[in-house]
């Protein structure tokens, strides 16, 4: 029974961060857990209209919750009766998740949704529910690894640094929206992350979402599919701060450029803050419409570039003191000279001279070095798409076709 309630928690929990106050407050405020028979949880709603409507709007949202928390053999089921409503009201301080009673809930119904949660937050004092409202914006996709504090400053990245921090204090205020632009693996998404963490600790009543650009492309196409574009629109238009990572991705698709230049008026309008990432500046962008193109440079557009000797260095020291290892000074300078790509292939290079450490009990030399260092650039040239690069393949992907249909 214990173990079913706290599974429940977890589900509640979790959707709590992705839905509004009142969204959330229609459809599970009047919740019940029942009981947990085996793998089974019963849980109760107030009627048959609100049972059909959870079961259409979130059983897939559920599994998914239960999947990813480790139990994919449970099953919850939604159940309407009279009978184990009114058990449960006799009991109901026995769960500090009830905010208000059922009797309470029809009373206010009809009133404006915004009005009713007010009305909730009020008068829940004694749950916490205020705090809790603050957590269930946390978004699930910002990782704490991620902070100004342990991002390595240099000449190439100290002004999106600046940047970054100072929207992180006054969010929608100096430098809005603002577009950080640079290479792969160049610390644009550590920033963006920063961002969206330390305005959290800052404003902890902020809505803040961080998203990859694919994954918002694969939510608009998956919200019609479902037929739920307008939850999709409400959930990123009613936002404090939006963190769009990757708008590149979005090139060559006209349906998501047109949905993101509408809900980046709508938080442009309100003083929200938007911060973007991309590969390259806004007008290289291909096939991306001109007038959105032109909202990413209505604000800051800041650019990392790829670090100096002297950064390289830096960040090859920290990444070796985090994994436990001492390279000596020569091998961190050759590590430096050679590895000039970005961050994460310095990184990379660490991370094979620990392992040769670890697994064949062997110390550093030049030799093992220049071996790690040709394997990262062999692997960042067969992954770069330069222009004469795809010329070629082009050639001979045409050349290949030519003989099969010689043949």
């Amino acid at each position: 029974m214990q173990e079913g309630k706290n599974i429940w928690s977890l589900i509640l929990a979790a959707i709590r961060k992705e839905l509004s106050e009142e969204e959330f407050y229609i459809w599970f405020e009047n919740l019940y857990f029942i009981d947990a028979i085996g793998e089974n949880i019963k849980i109760a709603t107030p009627n048959s209209f609100h049972k059909n409507q959870v079961e259409k709007r979130f059983s897939k949202r559920i599994k998914e919750i239960l999947i990813e928390k480790g139990h994919s053999t449970i099953n919850v089921e939604f159940i309407h009766s009279q009978n184990e409503l009114k058990d449960h009201n006799t009991e109901s301080k026995d769960i500090p998740l009830k905010a208000i009673t059922h009797q309470q809930d029809l009373q206010t119904k009809n009133k404006d949704i915004k009005t009713h949660a007010k009305n909730i937050i009020n008068n829940t004092k004694q749950y916490s529910i205020k705090e809790e409202i603050h957590i269930k914006y946390r978004n699930p996709f910002l990782k704490k690894k991620y902070t100004f504090e342990n991002f390595i400053i240099g000449t190439n990245n100290k002004l999106a640094y600046n940047a970054s921090l100072s929207i992180a204090k006054n969010p929608g205020k100096k430098y809005n929206p603002c577009l950080i632009y640079g290479g792969v693996g160049l610390g644009k998404t550590h920033l963006l992350q920063s961002i969206g963490n330390k305005t959290e600790e800052l404003h902890k009543e902020f809505k803040i979402l961080y998203v990859t650009a694919e994954n918002f492309l694969n939510e608009f196409v998956e919200s019609i599919k479902t037929n739920e574009t307008k939850r999709f629109k409400k959930k990123y238009r009613h936002l404090d701060m939006l963190l769009l990572d990757d708008i590149h991705d979005l090139q060559k698709k006209e349906g998501i450029q047109e949905e993101l230049f509408h809900t980046f008026n709508a938080l442009y309008e309100d003083n929200k803050q938007m911060v973007f990432t991309c590969d390259r500046q806004p007008s290289e962008l291909v096939n991306f419409t001109d007038r959105l193109k032109s909202r990413f440079t209505r604000g800051l557009n800041v650019d990392i570039s790829k670090p100096n000797f002297e950064l390289r260095v830096a960040i090859i020291e920290k990444k070796a003191e985090e994994d436990g290892i001492k390279v000596p000074k020569n091998i961190l300078n050759l590590v430096a000279k050679k590895v000039t790509t970005n961050i994460r292939d310095l990184e990379a290079a660490v991370t094979k001279l620990k392992a040769h450490i670890d697994l064949e009990d062997i110390e550093i030399d030049t030799n093992i070095v220049d071996k790690i260092i040709k394997e990262i650039i062999a692997y960042e040239n067969d992954n770069t798409n330069t222009p004469n690069k795809i010329n070629i393949r082009k050639y001979q992907k045409s050349y290949i076709k030519g003989i099969k249909t010689y043949k």
